[in-house]
């Protein structure tokens, strides 16, 4: 070999070294995934329906500018005319939650003082949505008056297929299937601050709950959590914080299959899950006494949702023609039949335990209920209604098929603090719409 061509081989070899340098230094650490884990799919998860959603190239929905560290810059953003029922975003949605935020008010006005010109600013608390995205599993936040959403955490998970939000929408549980395509991993994280003017990151830090945990609920107040997990042959359920920290076992049982739904401050409902060939069960446990006590019983295809005074059970069965609506009063031991024709999943209590806002089918296709609505084998067209309990009394609320040609079948009911507002998801495309309940 000339020594030429050593010279050649030298170069050669010094110029691969060097890109391949860059190219690591330009793609960065993965998070939740390794290079090799990357372009794995992930199986569809046991939810209610849909299709597994590929990740974006990019956000589409209007989102507020960033700092260069990537903390979004809060602004003052006028409210923009919305319609009463908007789509809030297009890319499917995991989870959404409601709160309210405190944000200023630019009046317009400007007074000069010692040559400065100084814009009188007030504060208001205004109601918000925050969601989380299906695709990426990245936080979002807007105003339910605006359109602009402001991004509140860019941690990536592919393929998040439920998310819950806790800790007055500080913190968030993304659950989505492990990388064996078979286990549910559950990662808990709190959101990072937001601070003005300031400098932080948007990484979402946490760790991870106890795989394949299942039947997940956050309390009314939202500082606590319940869930299950596989004991041996059966489940152990346990209370803990939003970090998955200070667990307390409430819950044993050899039947694995359970729904929950932490309905009071001290009352979780637990339900068998549902099936129109099968009887389910409700039972309320206590979690300071640890009892459980049946409430509801041998009927096929139970879905419940229990008021948030725990006193009430929201119920449907099925029947030959689809299903029917009731509601079980627990100190009475008396069940009273809706004029409605819809699941509880599809409905939120207001905090009175008397009114509900119930996305009710226009019509009900022919099939076995629940089971072929869960399994995404049918859908419905909704309404939105509201309920009265005591007078019976059904109000219309929307149409969307009617108002803005929207073919909407609602789950994840979740209202603003103030009542004025109802997010909801489209099951059919996971988008996320919201509804303006006030003049």
């Amino acid at each position: 070999m000339t020594k030429k061509l050593i010279i050649i081989l030298i170069i050669i070899s010094i110029v691969a070294a060097v890109l391949w340098v860059g190219f690591l230094i330009v793609l960065g650490p993965k998070t939740f995934q390794s290079l090799e884990e990357e372009g794995n799919g992930f199986r569809e998860f046991p939810s209610l329906g849909g299709t597994r959603q590929s990740a974006p190239e990019e956000e589409t929905a209007p989102v507020t500018p960033s700092s260069p560290s990537g903390q979004t810059t809060p602004e003052t953003v006028a409210p923009v005319a919305l319609p009463k029922l908007w789509q809030i975003t297009r890319n499917p949605t995991a989870g959404l939650t409601s709160l309210e935020k405190e944000r200023p008010i630019i009046q317009g006005e400007s007074e000069i003082q010692e040559g400065t010109t100084t814009a009188k600013e007030k504060t208001e608390e205004f109601a918000l949505v925050r969601y989380a995205e299906r695709a990426t599993g990245h936080v979002f936040e807007v105003f339910a008056d605006q359109t602009e959403s402001r991004r509140v955490s860019n941690t990536t998970i592919p393929y998040v297929q439920e998310a819950l939000f806790g800790n007055r929408g500080e913190s968030v549980v993304l659950r989505y299937v492990g990388n064996d395509e078979k286990s549910i991993e559950s990662f808990s994280g709190t959101l990072p601050k937001e601070i003005e003017g300031g400098d932080s990151t948007l990484e979402l830090k946490g760790g991870f709950l106890q795989t394949n945990s299942q039947a997940l609920s956050v309390s009314p107040d939202t500082l606590k959590m319940f869930y299950m997990y596989p004991f041996g042959d059966g489940v152990v359920g346990v209370t803990s914080d939003l970090s998955g920290a200070k667990k307390t076992q409430v819950f044993d049982s050899a039947f694995t299959e359970w729904l929950a739904q932490w309905a009071s401050t001290r009352i979780i409902a637990l339900q068998t899950k549902p099936s129109w060939s099968i009887p389910g069960y409700l039972y309320a446990l206590d979690t300071q006494t640890k009892n459980t006590t049946r409430v509801l019983g041998n009927i096929q295809g139970l879905t419940s949702l229990m008021s948030p005074n725990g006193k009430l059970a929201l119920f449907s069965r099925s029947t030959q023609k689809g299903f029917k609506l009731a509601v079980y009063d627990l100190e009475k031991n008396q069940t009273t039949d809706l004029n409605a024709v819809t699941l509880p999943e599809k409905c939120v209590w207001l905090a009175d335990s008397i009114n509900l806002y119930c996305s009710v089918p226009v019509s009900l296709p022919t099939g076995e209920y629940p089971d072929d609505w869960y399994k995404g084998l049918t859908g419905f067209t909704d309404a939105v209604w509201k309920v009265n309990i005591k007078t019976l009394v059904f109000d219309l609320i929307s149409s969307p098929l009617q108002e803005v040609s929207a073919d909407i079948d609602g789950i994840n009911l979740t209202l603003s603090p103030k009542n004025d507002y109802l997010f909801f998801i489209n099951k059919k495309d996971s988008s996320l719409w919201g509804l303006k309940l006030t003049d």
